[in-house]
């Protein structure tokens, strides 16, 4: 007869990534050993039976069965019974282990990036599970927090162990943070990014009231304002810069002196700015009394009238309603800005004078060298034609920019304005005085020629 000896060979243990679902490994073979060669064929009357056993139950897939993350084991049993004419069992029954291991999964958790206005309450800070199967969460092992800090900027908001966390929710009672900021939590491998918290500026408002008063000569100031907005009871103060001296209108600026606020936290977004406005004198705001200078009345300075206005002199006729401002013309120079420029001042003052001074002294020269020149100039007729020329544009050039300077000043400033040393126009100024330079230049040029000029003549004379 024939021996029957039944054997068992497994696979290499089997690795699988956690899915949410049950997971196995059946990768065994079973053969036999008939009569010393190896078969996958029973003999007709022998049969087999298969059972697998894990964790002390048998397993009816015959199979390593495991759905969360570890390693898994189990033992399979194969067993030869019944009989055959020519065969003898001699290993009737095989065991072997049969391994299984899931892995975590990897999956990201990215704290969502919050932000909110300087002064108001945090919002509630969340993350963003990606990767997680099966309708798990993780939010229950781990806790939000932000860098402190409330005044304007951006803060890390990044992640920490829970103190209350209830491990029973895990899978795996294994939560190890690292410093690459990477944890395992039950069935999954997490990599923690964190967000940004941006605490933005809060919106202000700032108010100057309007003011409007009869023209004195005096400037009139508003240096009162408010501001709106301010979180936390923080203070500032908003003060008027503006002022209005002539017959107009102007806005009425404004400058903050922060208090307990910091101007860094706030973003002025809404400016409600008055005016200032500086009507026409009325004519008979010097005549109170409409009296002719009597403020008695009638001439009498001893009697006293009943009223402001005497009755038997007819009310003067009702002036009308002040005119808008628009409605004024407009004494200030058409182009002038918001300040004057004191470079301006003094190019324009310059300018003028060096034309005056130049004009002066040609003229003087020309009165007392006329004679001796006379005599000179015509044996270097061609010579002085041609040099008089270039005098007489040098001349001319001088004398313009002398008159465009100080008219270009009246046209764009206005001395009643705040000073500041340059404004849009200083680069036009300037160069009118640098015109004036040259001119001046080659008008020295041209009398010093003349002087040598004379002494050769002189010479020659002797």
């Amino acid at each position: 007869d024939a021996n029957v000896e039944v054997k068992i060979t497994v696979g290499p243990k089997k690795t699988v990534e956690y899915n949410g679902s049950d997971q196995s490994n059946s990768d065994f073979t079973v053969t036999y050993l008939i009569g010393g060669v190896e078969t996958t064929t029973l003999p007709s009357g022998l049969k087999l039976d298969l059972t697998a056993t894990q964790d002390g139950e048998q397993n009816d897939d015959v199979a390593v069965i495991g759905k969360k993350v570890g390693n898994y084991e189990a033992t399979i049993t194969a067993k030869i019974s019944g009989t055959a004419e020519g065969y003898t069992i001699t290993g009737s029954e095989a065991t072997a282990k049969i391994k299984l291991t899931i892995e975590p999964k990897p999956v990201t958790v990215i704290a969502d990036d919050k932000q909110k206005t300087y002064g108001d309450a945090d919002p509630t800070l969340t993350a963003t599970e990606n990767g997680l199967v099966g309708g798990d969460t993780l939010k229950d092992t781990y806790k939000l927090v932000r860098k402190e800090g409330e005044d304007v900027g951006k803060y890390a908001i990044s992640f920490d162990i829970d103190d209350d966390i209830d491990v029973s929710l895990l899978n795996q009672l294994a939560v190890v943070f690292g410093a690459d900021k990477k944890a395992t939590i039950g069935n999954y491998d997490v990599t923690f990014k964190d967000g940004t918290f941006t605490i933005n500026p809060a919106p202000l408002t700032v108010s100057t009231p309007s003011a409007t008063k009869v023209f004195d000569g005096t400037a009139l100031t508003r240096p009162n304002g408010t501001v709106s907005g301010l979180k936390n009871g923080e203070t500032a103060t908003v003060t008027g810069t503006g002022s209005q001296t002539r017959v107009g209108s102007s806005r009425n600026n404004y400058r903050i002196a922060w208090g307990t606020a910091k101007s860094s936290n706030y973003m002025i977004v809404q400016e409600n700015l008055g005016t200032l406005t500086v009507t026409a004198a009325d004519d008979d705001d010097d005549n109170p009394g409409g009296g002719g200078g009597n403020p008695g009345g009638g001439g009498n300075p001893g009697v006293t009238p009943a009223g402001p206005v005497n009755p038997d002199i007819p009310d003067d006729p009702v002036p009308q309603a002040d005119p808008e401002p628009t409605d004024i013309p407009d004494p200030q120079p058409p182009l002038a800005e918001g300040v004057w420029a004191l470079i301006n001042l003094i190019a324009a003052i310059l300018t003028a004078v060096g034309a005056i001074v130049a004009l002066f002294r040609r003229k003087e020269e020309e009165d007392e060298d006329e004679e001796e020149q006379t005599a000179y100039k015509a044996e270097t007729e061609d010579e002085d034609d041609s040099r008089g020329k270039k005098m007489l544009a040098a001349k001319i050039a001088g004398v313009l920019a002398g008159i465009a300077g100080p008219v270009v000043f009246l046209l764009t400033e206005d001395m009643s304005l705040p000073m500041a040393m340059v404004d849009k126009w200083t680069i036009l100024m300037v160069a009118i005085l640098a015109v004036q330079v040259v001119a001046a230049a080659l008008n020295k040029k041209a009398s010093k020629l003349d002087d040598e000029e004379e002494e050769g003549a002189e010479g020659a004379a002797n």
